[in-house]
């Protein structure tokens, strides 16, 4: 009984977490000066152990000519929110000359253009950068700071970033306290959760004519879940690598594999044995009987890295996730070593009960640990509906509620970010009055579209 208590504990926890960083600009924690690393030479010298960091601040300036940055904004598609511009109608006589990139979710298409990139004062030139993401870019795209991607070796297939081929910079435009994402992935990390890697960065913008070494805010650097990143925290650079869409959990779709490379969006071609390997997955899923299931499951599925996936994301009440209809923003590995897939997280700007369209912050704050998603999600009820495997999974939360998700541990990591922060955000919403831009709604303050 005193464990089942600790665990319903966890909604004081999350309530404490929630208010801290949703609220931490107004409380009484000292105020510091942001210290930026100083410029440390050749970049390519360095480790990425040197660059990551939960307070790591680099520097970053972008200068991008002015036919480029042009190209840049003729972004295709996309649904419409309130309040937010139209999207972009496609020029016909264009689609020849415009290298796009076409998003899985919203079903925009991003131009790429070149950037020459100075990093803590090492310049790197004819980079790839693009806009990205989802409601975070319909709802800025507006605005001068929006999510960008980095592509190092899209033009000069020989050129790399510390190793690295591609970058991710989040705007974390839907989050009022900007620190959301760089805390949630810390916790994944710390649950033993492989995640990507996180840094921040003061970004400026040169475009001759229109911007000259312009203030464009501070962003949230996070590593791509890419071969790299496989080899990295796996091991082996092999494997079928999954980015699921518009799915939650993992659907059967029959027993041919073209619907599922759309669907579920193979990272590469998939050889027959990964295509059987899966679709025999998704089958025993959905369709096995509970004998089978209770069978055959863990032959297929890495069960305690589930467990250990499915109760951080918990805990993080990050709902904008597998958890919530229609379902993103997750990773499924299949690794080669084990023949078990993995489940990994992606973008997590809007964790800690910052997704209102499922509901308000107090009731994604009442999440049921055993019950978290919304609907039926055929993966998780029929796994937990397993004696040994709920009790396991009570166990994991017992020990992430005592560990990297304990007040204490959460705190000081949010102490530790918001002296870092805390004037470059400041900063932000300045040069955001003085553009004259809205700066997003920033899902988590007020109602959903800022009020």
């Amino acid at each position: 009984m005193l464990e089942i208590r600790r665990i319903c504990s966890l909604r004081l926890l999350l309530r404490l977490a929630w208010m801290a960083i949703t609220g931490f600009a107004l409380t009484g924690f000292p105020r510091q000066t942001a210290v930026a690393e100083e410029p440390t030479g050749d970049r390519n010298g360095a480790s990425q152990k040197e660059f990551w960091g939960l307070t790591k601040l680099h520097s970053l300036h972008a200068e991008i000519s002015a036919a480029d940055w042009e190209t840049m904004q003729k972004v295709i598609g996309g649904m419409r929110f309130p309040g937010a511009p139209a999207p972009a109608e496609r020029d016909a006589n264009e689609d020849g000359s415009i290298e796009r990139h076409r998003t899985a979710g919203f079903g925009m298409e991003f131009p790429w253009a070149r950037a020459e990139l100075t990093f803590d004062g090492v310049t790197y030139r004819d980079v790839g950068v693009r806009f990205k993401g989802n409601g975070s870019f319909m709802m800025s795209r507006g605005n001068l700071k929006r999510n960008l991607k980095l592509e190092f070796d899209h033009f000069d297939p020989a050129l790399r970033f510390l190793g690295m081929k591609s970058l991710n910079l989040n705007s974390e435009s839907l989050d009022p306290t900007k620190i959301r994402e760089v805390l949630a992935y810390e916790v994944f990390r710390e649950a033993g959760v492989p995640a990507p890697k996180t840094a921040l960065a003061r970004v400026t913008l040169t475009v001759p004519g229109k911007y000259d070494k312009e203030p464009v805010g501070l962003y949230t650097l996070v590593e791509q879940i890419d071969r790299d990143f496989l080899e990295a925290n796996f091991q082996t650079r092999k494997g079928l690598l999954l980015k699921p869409e518009w799915l939650r959990g993992v659907e059967y779709l029959g027993d041919e594999w073209e619907p599922y490379a759309a669907r579920y969006q193979a990272q590469r071609k998939a050889t027959e044995r990964e295509e059987k390997r899966f679709m025999e997955f998704a089958r025993l899923v959905n369709e096995g009987t509970d004998v089978q299931f209770a069978t055959e499951i863990g032959t297929y599925l890495d069960i305690e890295a589930f467990l250990r996936f499915l109760g951080t994301t918990t805990l993080l009440s990050s709902f904008d996730s597998f958890l919530f209809s229609p379902g993103h923003n997750y990773f499924i590995y299949g690794n080669p070593t084990t023949g078990k897939f993995q489940f990994l997280p992606w973008d997590q700007d809007l964790t800690f009960a910052g997704f209102p369209m499922a509901g308000s912050a107090d009731q994604l704050m009442d999440l049921s640990l055993f019950h978290p998603h919304q609907g039926e999600n055929m993966l998780i009820d029929r796994l937990l509906a397993l004696s040994v495997v709920r009790t396991r999974y009570r166990d994991i939360i017992i020990e992430l509620v005592n560990g990297c998700f304990s007040a204490e541990r959460l705190l000081k990591n949010i102490e530790a970010v918001e002296a870092v922060t805390k004037d470059l955000i400041a900063a932000d919403v300045e040069a955001a009055k003085a553009r004259n831009e809205g700066g997003g709604f920033g899902f988590g303050g007020g109602n959903m579209f800022g009020a």
